[in-house]
């Protein structure tokens, strides 16, 4: 059993020693050789241990897809018997690029977001409502579909457009409406179309 005198003179043997090598330059470069091969030795283990996890990983050669093609002669006798089997599409007409006839313009009845008068579309842009005045005004864009040539004039509640008299109803939508031999035509020209959500709330 180790006596407290003993450990004592242990530790103060052990100081002694250490002071005596950090005091001699000796001491101090066989502490610094001593730290060198321990950090050479980690850094070998380290350099090991990464070269086997990289031949671990199998490297994976691509071989890129060679698709067949077909020569122009091919592809072109390819397209000729095809041809017949071709139904040609319908080609389109734009409505607010060739407008309507007369008879389409009279026609034209309930709830629409643009409406045809003559060479002209018809949008209705905004409604001016002056509470002071009792003033209801509705701003309504004309378009020339010939000419491209536009229009935005105000029109005051029960006035005329074009032989359409203006009855402003809501804040986004004005009445158009003209006796006709056939009847009344009626027309409510909105800002916005009608969405299936706003159709089940009325």
């Amino acid at each position: 059993m180790t006596t407290p005198h003993l450990a004592s003179s242990a530790i103060k043997s052990t100081l002694s020693t250490t002071a005596v090598l950090l005091s001699s330059p000796t001491g101090i470069i066989v502490i610094i050789l001593t730290l060198l091969w321990v950090a050479s030795d980690v850094s070998k283990r380290f350099a090991n241990q990464t070269a086997k996890e990289q031949q671990a990983v199998k490297s994976v050669n691509i071989t890129p897809l060679n698709l067949p093609t077909l020569n122009a002669e091919l592809l072109g006798q390819l397209k000729m018997n095809y041809q017949p089997y071709q139904e040609q599409a319908p080609v389109k007409q734009n409505i607010d690029s060739l407008g309507m006839s007369a008879a389409e313009q009279a026609n034209q009845q309930g709830e629409l977001t643009r409406f045809f008068i003559k060479d002209n579309k018809v949008e209705l842009k905004a409604i001016i409502n002056n509470v002071a005045l009792k003033d209801l005004n509705a701003l309504i864009l004309m378009t020339n579909i010939k000419t491209g040539d536009k229009i935005l004039n105000k029109y005051q509640h029960l006035s005329e457009l074009e032989g359409y008299i203006v009855e402003v109803d809501k804040n986004t939508q004005v009445t158009l409406t003209k006796s006709r031999a056939q009847g009344q035509q009626k027309v409510v020209l909105t800002m916005y179309a009608k969405t299936a959500s706003n159709k089940k709330s009325e």
